[in-house]
């Protein structure tokens, strides 16, 4: 994790691995297990506001995007707070983050996720 504060100003990094479910789980252990997973979340924070993007891979072919990106937010703010300001890009995979190659964009105001 890596932090940077500058004039009332924090950037905050952080790689999260989290497990995926895979196509065809039959499990209990596995359904359980989340469907996407956060690879990159920066956070800029001032006195009076936040704004938060996070990078996100998920197999967008076989999911509900608005369900996927109503999931993704539910886990952002209960892990990390409620932000003014959320932006989730959405990526198949890493190499797709590092190409800019992404599947979708949602972004979220604090007086949407009311």
């Amino acid at each position: 994790m890596v932090a940077i504060a500058a004039t009332g100003i924090a950037a905050l990094s952080i790689s999260t691995v989290l497990p995926i479910k895979e196509a065809g789980a039959k499990e209990k252990s596995e359904i359980e297990e989340q469907d996407f997973k956060i690879c990159q979340s920066f956070s800029f924070i001032t006195d009076d506001y936040k704004d938060t993007v996070i990078h996100v891979v998920a197999d967008t072919s076989c999911q509900d995007m608005k369900e996927l990106y109503m999931k993704i937010q539910d886990f952002q703010t209960a892990m990390n707070g409620e932000s003014d300001r959320l932006t989730i890009n959405l990526y198949n995979s890493t190499e797709d983050i590092s190409s800019n190659i992404c599947a979708g964009t949602k972004v979220y105001y604090s007086d949407e996720m009311e």
